[in-house]
Formats: structure tokens, C-alpha cells, sequence
């Protein structure tokens, strides 16, 4: 079994609003499994972005899973239409690994650590979610 936390601000794009949340998923398939070892290789929060950017990639169950849950919170719960999560750790096995934003905001890689949520014009009662999506914006 592995388990991978992502803990995210996110953001809304017209209000500046901000709201804290954990996010875990837990699975013991290939997917996660690999997914989890790839990113316990990463030494130092670059590399442990970048392997995030390689492993979050649509059609996957760990993209969809994100996707889900931060649009479940952004759009349905918040009713926010448009908003940005901006990466704050990722746990591997319990094993926090906090991103170090002042170092990749000094060096103008504040992109890598944020994602952009894209839904339609509609909130998620009216269940348009085949318009959602996410992307880093690096």
C-alpha cells in the first residue's frame, strides 16, 4: 500500500480568496505504487516538482483523483469558477517533504508548484465537469 498527500492553497483567481487543504490517496496498484517510488527518489523540491508534473498527467488515477477533489472544494463547495492550487508539500508514506517556494519564487520557477483548475462556465450543481481539467503552469 502506498500513500501520497498533496497539502495545496488554493486560491481564487477574481477574490484572492485562499483556503488550506489536505489531500491523500491511498491505493496499492502499479500506478500508485510506482508513482510513490518515483517521487521518494527526488532529492531535492525541483526534482520532487518535477516528478509530481510527470506522475499528475490526465487519464491517470491519480490526476483524476486531484482533479476531483480540489474541484470539488474550488468549484462546488467554494463556488469559486475559476481558482489556482499552489503546491505547499507532498507526503510519501507519511514522509513530508515541504516545497520550498521562496527559493523557486527567487528563482522565477513559482510556475512549477502551481496548478491551474479550468472548468466551464457552469458550477459543478449543474454538473458540467466534462470541461474540467488541471495543468501546472510551468
Amino acid at each position: 500500500m502506498a500513500k501520497i498527500q498533496i497539502d495545496v492553497e488554493i486560491e481564487n483567481d477574481e477574490s484572492k480568496e485562499t483556503m488550506a487543504l489536505e489531500c491523500p490517496y491511498e491505493g496499492n496498484d502499479t500506478e500508485v505504487v510506482g508513482a510513490a517510488e518515483s517521487l521518494k527518489k527526488a532529492h531535492d523540491t525541483m526534482s520532487l516538482l518535477q516528478t509530481l508534473q510527470k506522475i499528475l498527467v490526465p487519464g491517470t488515477a491519480l490526476y483524476d483523483h486531484f482533479l476531483d477533489v480540489f474541484c470539488w472544494k474550488a468549484h462546488d463547495k467554494a463556488g469559486w469558477h475559476s481558482a489556482q492550487v499552489y503546491i505547499k508539500s507532498i507526503s510519501i508514506d507519511d514522509d513530508r517533504r515541504d516545497v520550498d517556494v521562496d527559493a523557486l519564487d527567487e528563482s522565477d520557477q513559482a510556475d512549477m508548484y502551481t496548478l491551474q483548475l479550468v472548468r466551464g462556465t457552469f458550477c459543478g450543481s449543474c454538473h458540467a465537469v466534462e470541461n474540467r481539467s488541471m495543468h501546472f503552469l510551468s
